[in-house]
């Protein structure tokens, strides 16, 4: 084991850098990415023996392709030209550059990131590490880049949070198909793995690490352990594809509904059937899910009242 290094966590202000960065005795820094030509060196990195770059941002609705390259790939290299020769990144990428869908995948199973449901932030992951890897090379900067799973646990936020929250609320969304397996990191797992990277001395050679629990879930285990949270909350079947999307869509936002489709018309029906039909309708599409959870938490809101 190598002398404790000087540790720098980029990205300080997301929710990895607030659970982790202390934890693991990094100083933090945080880095957003507004203009791709800012190519200023940050000087709090400048005598770091280990830089873990997990800035930008995840999936969000409002962010599109430019958003995604800019921020990841930007700040990756950013990070990248402000290092020492000799140092060592740790690159957070996502094991969303395997697109959706895959079996079972190594670090050498091929990128899909177009098949990923929203694969401009897929391709902006798979972009940074491309460029982390030319700077790093001609730098002489070690580099490990890390693909984790979903990560979950206290402070970690994602998705089954807002869908625990959510059913808390009184909603239930049911996912489908519920055979889907669901490739899962906790949070404590992969500060074990962060530590061991800051503790070990810095590869040869670049290497890309997939993180994951030692375990599989399916969608069927996910829906039951959201049915013991909120058992008595209405039901809405959920289709997987997008629903992240629909979840940031709907949060804190008022939606319009826009489909004009079958889909559309069916959602107009769902919203104002009772609450006992609706586990038996079929999926919704990602926009008319957004307007039915805004309808369902207005009927929510006023049945409680009554």
């Amino acid at each position: 084991m190598k002398p404790r290094s000087d540790v720098v966590w980029v990205g300080a202000d997301g929710a990895l850098g607030k659970a982790l960065a202390s934890t693991l005795g990094a100083r933090p820094v945080s880095l957003r990415c507004p203009d791709f030509a800012d190519n200023r060196t940050l000087a709090e990195l400048a005598d770091a023996d280990v830089v873990i770059d997990a800035a930008g941002p995840r999936v969000h609705p409002e962010l599109n392709w430019g958003d995604y390259l800019r921020e990841h790939v930007g700040t990756a290299a950013r990070v990248a030209h402000s290092m020492r020769t000799g140092s060592h990144l740790v690159l957070v990428s996502s094991a969303a550059v395997y697109g959706s869908a895959r079996g079972h995948v190594t670090a050498a199973t091929p990128p899909e990131p177009e098949s990923f449901p929203v694969p401009a932030y897929a391709w902006g992951k798979l972009a940074a590490e491309h460029a982390a890897r030319a700077i790093c090379a001609d730098r002489n900067i070690a580099l490990t880049i890390l693909r984790p799973s979903i990560i979950y646990g206290p402070g970690a936020g994602g998705v089954f949070i807002k869908l625990r929250d959510l059913a808390r609320q009184g909603v239930r969304l049911v996912l489908r198909p519920e055979s889907t397996s669901q490739h899962l990191l906790h949070l404590c797992l992969f500060q074990q793995v962060l530590q061991a990277l800051v503790s070990q001395s810095a590869p040869v050679r670049a290497t890309t690490l997939v993180v994951a629990d030692p375990f599989v879930l399916t969608t069927a285990d996910v829906n039951s352990a959201l049915s013991v949270a909120a058992p008595r909350a209405v039901i809405i079947p959920a289709p997987l594809g997008g629903l992240a999307h629909a979840l940031r869509r709907w949060q804190g936002r008022g939606h319009r509904h826009g489909c004009r489709d079958a889909h559309a018309r069916q959602c107009l029906r769902l919203a104002d059937m009772p609450f006992a039909a609706w586990s038996r309708s079929p999926p919704l599409c990602a926009r008319c899910l957004q307007y039915v959870l805004d309808r369902v938490i207005r009927r929510c809101a006023a049945r409680i009242r009554g």
